[in-house]
């Protein structure tokens, strides 16, 4: 009997060790976004508070010079930071792009060089500066007056879902008989940051001050509508099983009409939103018989609001959602969606569960 010797190629990969940093630079490129000197910022801050370790930001071309027990992070869009190309072709590893890692994708790469170590905070967009800017801080730990990473460091990855998001804010339930206080402005930005850290790109928020703060670290933003939510004379008003008076019935021709009409009212002032939610109930919808089943006379409003919405914001997306609503409801959207292609929906998410 014949044996073969066939050869075995073993990588060995180099032990981590913890290394203790006593100081941080953060070396961003000269032409950095606000969006990215925001995220800088935002870094600077979050490894500072546990320790007050010392931190500092350089966007000068030539980074300056640092000692050998300080980190020094290069962070931003790889493909518009000099340090951050010329070091991965240095290193022979591939460009960050939209295939890979993927849409807000980053790298973090951790070496030394010259007896200091150095951090490579590379991403494919804004948005995966700020993922980036998270791993860094999930790797850390940190003493009384020093940080440590573990070195050699390397973690290339892209969010695996193209919407990631979440509401913020505080449960009335805990507000009601928790008694909690209100959460200040502050802590509802850091919380709304916490989430962003940890991979969230979307927030649910009404235009205003939180609107505008998410918008300014890259982040996109949510419009929750409720499309038959209204007021009007008694013989406008919607069926709705909990009782709740502020919802019209789009099957009244002068109710459905007044309903457009403050749909376009809104969304001429409202700033753009990336993401519109139109809800389908809890609250809202009708259970008059006119109205049945709701699913249908639900989508023909919507599809009416939504070219409402692009009149005035052509890059706003529009999804519907369910809540509430019964086999029949859903079979006639089906049914509706199958008719044609409808390219003024971008989705539909499940408020419900399945059919059955």
């Amino acid at each position: 009997m014949l044996q073969y010797l066939l050869p075995v190629l073993v990588s060995f990969a180099s032990p981590q060790q913890e290394v203790e940093f006593r100081s941080v630079l953060i070396q961003t490129s000269p032409q950095a976004s606000a969006v990215e000197m925001r995220i800088a910022h935002l870094l600077q801050q979050r490894l500072q508070k546990p320790n007050q370790l010392p931190v500092r930001i350089s966007s000068a071309a030539a980074p300056p010079a640092s000692s050998t027990n300080e980190l020094v992070v290069c962070l931003g869009v790889s493909k518009d930071y000099p340090i951050i190309s010329e070091k991965l072709e240095s290193l022979h590893i591939k460009p960050l792009d939209n295939l890979d890692p993927g849409p807000e994708g980053y790298l973090l790469k951790g070496g030394s060089e010259g007896g200091r170590h150095f951090l490579i905070a590379g991403a494919v967009d804004e948005r995966g500066v700020l993922y980036a800017a998270g791993e860094i801080l999930r790797q850390a730990d940190w003493t009384d007056n020093s940080i440590h990473l573990k070195f050699p460091l390397e973690k290339r990855s892209a969010p695996a879902f193209q919407i990631r998001g979440t509401q913020y804010g505080q449960s009335s339930v805990a507000k009601s008989l928790g008694k909690v206080r209100d959460w200040t402005e502050e802590e509802t930005q850091s919380v709304i940051l916490d989430y962003a850290l940890a991979g969230a790109n979307i927030f649910a928020a009404e235009p205003g001050p939180m609107f505008d703060f998410i918008k300014s670290y890259g982040l996109m933003t949510q419009g929750n509508y409720v499309p038959n939510k209204g007021v009007g004379p008694p013989e406008w008003q919607a069926s709705e099983s909990i009782g709740r008076p502020w919802f019209l019935c789009p099957s009244v021709p002068e109710a459905r009409a007044a309903l457009l009409k403050s749909c376009d009212e809104y969304f001429s002032q409202s700033p753009s939103f990336d993401l519109i939610k139109f809800q389908g109930g809890d609250g809202g919808g009708c259970e008059c018989d006119r109205c049945d089943p709701y699913g249908r006379t639900f989508i023909h409003l919507v599809e009416d609001m939504a070219s409402i919405v692009h009149k005035y914001h052509p890059q706003s997306k529009v999804y519907i959602t369910n809540q509430k609503f019964d086999n029949d409801d859903d079979i006639a959207i089906f049914q509706y969606l199958q008719e044609k292609p409808r390219p003024w929906l971008w989705a539909f998410g499940m408020g419900r569960d399945p059919m059955r």
